[in-house]
């Protein structure tokens, strides 16, 4: 069974658990091979902006700010999900976004920025490279969106 709210949905921050190990073993050079599949290879960069390195300056001020401006976000997030919680709404795709954020957030504050490495590509097609916490925002984005229009 799917969980469908905050309280059902503890077992969601194993995905936290699982993208910290994961990333912590590519910033180490543990595993990273450089083509998986034909079109889906491995490459760390650090991204210090936002989605797809937007804001990134170059500066660390932007980075500062931009890293402050996030956590901010995530916790009056946190508080809106809580409320919704409260309310015993559907929760699963924002507690998505939490643990990708949060996720996210940590690599910040622990690597000077987002540890991305998933590389898909096919051709002279290439897609920005990303990682799983972007997936679980991603995934969790859609979820609101499909609830907004259709939760009664």
């Amino acid at each position: 069974m799917i969980p469908t709210s905050f309280r059902d949905s503890r077992a969601l921050w194993l995905l936290l658990l699982f993208d910290r190990i994961l990333k912590r073993a590519i910033v180490w050079g543990q595993l990273c091979p450089a083509k998986v599949l034909p079109f889906l290879s491995c490459k760390v960069t650090f991204n210090r902006g936002a989605s797809w390195s937007l804001f990134d300056y170059g500066s660390d001020y932007s980075f500062y700010l931009l890293t402050f401006l996030i956590t901010i976000f995530l916790c009056g997030f946190a508080w809106y999900v809580h409320k919704r919680a409260e309310d015993d709404c559907d929760t699963f795709g924002e507690m998505l976004v939490l643990v990708g954020g949060t996720s996210n957030l940590m690599d910040r504050f622990l690597y000077g920025g987002v540890v991305d490495f998933i590389h898909l590509s096919y051709g002279r097609w290439s897609f920005p490279i990303f990682n799983f916490s972007d997936v679980y925002i991603v995934i969790g984005v859609c979820m609101m969106l499909y609830n907004a229009f259709y939760e009664e």
